[in-house]
Order: C-alpha cells, then structure tokens, then sequence
C-alpha cells in the first residue's frame, strides 16, 4: 500500500542521496552532482513554497520515492518524481504518479516533462495518462489527455476531501468494482 506525506526538513538526507544517484541525475533536467548546502537551500525553499506540494512516499511504511508538485499558475500542476534506487523495477513510480493524478481535480491541467533518453519515467507517465503532446530541448512535453467522467468526480472528491484537512484515503471507497486491488493515500 502506498502512503503521501509531506516532506520535511528530517527527510534531508534521504532525499540527498536520492538526488545524487546517479540513475536519478541521467534522468533529470540537470545531471550535476548537487552538494548538500545547495541542497538544504533548495529543500527549505521548497517546504516554504505556497506554489509547490514536496511529498514523500512510503510502500508499508518505508520511503520508495519522492513526488513534487508544481503548481506554476491556476489550473496547472507540474509533476516530477524520483524512485528511490532500491525501490525501482517494482512499479512504484507507476503507482505514485498515477495516484496523484487521479487525486489533482479534473480541470487542472497537468504537465510533466521527461528526458526522451529516461524510458522508465516514459512509462510512467504513459501509465498515469500523461500523453505526449511535443517535444521540447531533448524532453517530452506530456499532458493528461483524457478524464473519464468518473474518474473526474473521483479527482474532485479526493481534491476537496483533502483540502478540508482529511489525509486518508482508501482508493477502494470510490471504486465501482470493490473487488479491487486497494491502493490508499494518506496526506500526515
């Protein structure tokens, strides 16, 4: 089961070494090393940030990745994600980023960016409905392309649900067939 909670200031040094790996940094748009100070300014920037989500998530309680949502103007979220190198090959980056699609409303657009050589976070994106909709400075430019009118007024139930402070969720209580595989999203 996969859990949301934001990140903090204690989770510095995990995310540290996520961004640091090497896999990590051939798939994002800047491949340099970062040092930790650089890090701690850009982490502490982030947390401040009313335009930007910084999540951590957890499969059973241990952290196997990283979610960051970008909020650039109204009605637009911009999502990026990290695996964590022990976690990958088990679709968990599908699992994460199609969850949060299906908790952003229907009527925000949703971007994401992938470097064309990152064939993992392709999938990804294709597994969460992010469609290509051009290419750009060696990246696909991929939207949500499509929303079926009940997943639209799951999107909008989980969106309100959270912004009224609840942070738990389970996938399965909007589900038409309850014989699902449950996923759950907790917001601590």
């Amino acid at each position: 089961m996969l859990s949301f909670r934001q990140a903090t200031m204690e989770d510095a040094d995990l995310l540290f070494i996520w961004r640091n790996d090497p896999v990590t940094r051939l798939g994002s748009h800047s491949d340099a090393e970062f040092d930790f100070e650089s890090h701690l300014s850009w982490l502490k920037s982030s947390l401040a940030s009313q335009t930007r989500d910084l999540l951590i998530v957890e499969e059973n309680g241990l952290p196997v990745g990283t979610l960051r949502i970008d909020y650039p103007a109204v009605g637009v979220a911009a999502l990026s994600w990290t695996v964590a190198p022990e976690a990958r090959g088990r679709g968990v980056g599908k699992r994460m980023v199609r969850l949060a699609v299906e908790m952003i409303p229907a009527s925000c657009i949703i971007r994401a960016e992938v470097k064309v050589e990152n064939t993992a976070s392709i999938k990804v994106a294709e597994a969460a409905g992010l469609g290509l909709i051009g290419q750009e400075q060696g990246c696909t430019m991929r939207n949500r392309l499509y929303l079926p009118i009940s997943r639209f007024i799951l999107s909008l139930t989980l969106y309100s649900r959270w912004r009224q402070g609840e942070r738990s969720f389970q996938m399965r209580d909007f589900s038409r067939n309850r014989h699902s595989r449950s996923n759950s999203i907790h917001f601590l």
